[in-house]
């Protein structure tokens, strides 16, 4: 059964149009989905001085197109650019920020193969006011412990539901016209991330119980070498009184 959204008014003529109908609420259903093929990841973190070095390993959810490089990141957030990654088949690409002149918005990337020499060059330009146009796209960021982080990329289009027309009469007909849009919304889980920073992993208990009577230890010989020093200086004092 078709399913329509149906108007009635009363008057000499009456005339309806509509933009969309459904045979089956699956069709409709159709139009409100959910794409869950992400892309793996697990990032290797380190912070040297003003940088972030790593090395990625990523690949699809089938297992395949696996690929391996190595990142560099400006740790300050202020910097133009946002990353240089050189992966294991001589790809080199350098993206910048988004950066903003006037009402504009611009991002770049370049990249470039010295195997293949191949180059490539994209740009999108788009204003700087704060307008989705029909996309949103977040990362919700998940702390599993000191040091490893999991993250998820995903993304939402969609088209809001709308319904337009107008209404007209006069002595002869009445007509009303109407335009029915439910929109659609398409979500998308684009990448599944493990970042882990090796350095800023927590140290197990044993360890630092260890370490605890490493100082400990440390701290004793310390205080025996003060003391032996003191009794000789006490030692050369009582020479030059006698």
């Amino acid at each position: 059964m078709p399913i329509h959204i149906d108007a009635y008014s009363d008057g000499h003529l009456s005339e309806y149009s509509y933009t969309e109908s459904y045979d089956t609420v699956d069709e409709l259903l159709k139009r409100f989905t959910l794409d869950y093929v992400p892309k793996y990841s697990l990032k290797l973190r380190d912070r040297k001085g003003s940088l972030i070095t790593g090395v990625d390993f990523s690949c699809n959810s089938r297992g395949n197109d696996r690929v391996l490089s190595f990142v560099v990141k400006p740790a300050s957030a202020e910097k133009w650019w946002r990353r240089v990654r050189v992966t294991h088949t001589g790809n080199i690409s350098l993206r910048s920020r988004k950066l903003t002149w006037w009402v504009f918005a611009v991002d770049l990337q370049g990249e470039v193969n010295p195997i293949t020499r191949a180059k490539d060059v994209s740009f999108r330009v788009a204003t700087a006011w704060d307008v989705t146009g029909g996309r949103y796209q977040n990362k919700k960021k998940l702390k599993v412990t000191d040091g490893i982080e999991g993250r998820v990329h995903w993304s939402i289009n969609y088209d809001l539901p709308e319904l337009s027309g107008h209404f007209r009469s006069n002595d002869v007909d009445t007509v009303n016209d109407m335009n029915a849009s439910l929109g659609y919304a398409h979500a998308e889980i684009s990448r599944v991330e493990l970042a882990v920073w090796p350095r800023n992993l927590s140290i197990p208990k044993t360890m630092r119980k260890r370490d605890v009577l490493e100082g400990s230890s440390n701290l004793d010989e310390k205080s025996e070498s003060v003391e032996e020093e003191n009794i000789f200086s006490m030692k050369k004092f009582f020479k030059k009184l006698v």
